[in-house]
């Protein structure tokens, strides 16, 4: 008797406060609050809030809304806004790079520019090698905006060699009445060289330890060097490691002289000493300005 009591209290509480999963957190819901978030705009910061809120009622079913954003941002009859708040909780979702990035590429063919815009700030958070080529082919995207944000993304880039090829291909192109493009191609420029001359700081640290604590120098300094060259005259190319080097060497990334003095080391193990003093002399005027 107290049992079945207690059974009936049980569902009549459940009754009352609507404790079934699928109406709380079924798709319909969150859909609904979806669109509610694109009704916020242009308070960014509140539709940020609430999209954050809303992955974590839903967490752990990324697989779910997945499918469900997809569908509103393919949907050319939704409105903009409703299906620029779905991109932007993709951008989110916690799923694989490969299986996000997919279906951002299909977005960026979409006849929207606004949804290609989107789709392009989506893609900096995703880690898939069909991030970079995707971004190249947009920096020739017929609308502006597009244009920018990709060239902009390409800053973020990880492949940066591939990246500065094309931004200076682009640079040699813009129109000198475009500022906005220009200035935005020299950012991202700016950007991916100071990560690269991170990097290589980086590297010649690890260089000139190993070396500090080699007892069979001589032919493995050589070797070193040369390897740390051909790695990064594939990935960046010969003109743009020697003004990464040349910089080093120049203390603009304010290193120690033992890393200065490897860089100055590795510049001369490149063979080409008119460029290499051509960017030692650049680099110590850009650093006295």
């Amino acid at each position: 008797m107290g049992r079945e009591v207690s059974m009936r209290i049980s569902s009549v509480v459940g009754a009352i406060f609507n404790l079934s999963p699928k109406s709380v957190d079924s798709k319909q819901n969150f859909l609904t609050r979806l669109e509610k978030i694109s009704n916020l705009k242009p308070n960014v910061f509140a539709q940020s809030r609430e999209r954050i809120e809303l992955l974590e009622l839903y967490k752990g079913r990324h697989d779910e809304i997945l499918h469900w954003v997809c569908i509103v941002a393919k949907d050319q009859s939704a409105s903009l806004d409703y299906r620029e708040q779905a991109i932007k909780i993709l951008r989110r979702i916690n799923q694989p790079g490969s299986v996000v990035v997919s279906h951002l590429e299909e977005l960026l063919s979409d006849k929207n520019e606004f949804i290609r815009f989107n789709a392009i700030h989506a893609l900096i958070d995703q880690y898939d090698h069909r991030v970079t080529p995707l971004l190249i082919k947009h920096v020739d995207d017929p609308s502006k905006i597009v244009q920018i944000a990709a060239i902009g993304a390409l800053g973020e880039c990880t492949n940066g060699g591939a990246a500065l090829k094309v931004l200076n291909r682009k640079l040699s192109e813009v129109n000198v009445n475009d500022p906005t493009t220009k200035l935005s191609i020299n950012e991202a420029i700016e950007n991916i060289t100071k990560k690269a001359i991170a990097k290589t700081a980086h590297l010649l640290r690890d260089l000139t330890h190993q070396l500090g604590i080699d007892t069979d120098k001589g032919r493995r300094i050589e070797d070193s060097r040369r390897i740390f060259l051909e790695i990064y005259k594939k990935e960046y190319g010969e003109d743009i490691i020697v003004q990464i080097l040349a910089q080093i060497a120049s203390g603009f990334t304010k290193d120690a002289n033992n890393i200065r003095l490897e860089a100055m080391h590795v510049l001369k193990e490149l063979g080409n000493g008119n460029k290499a003093i051509e960017a030692l002399i650049n680099a110590l005027e850009k650093n006295r300005n």
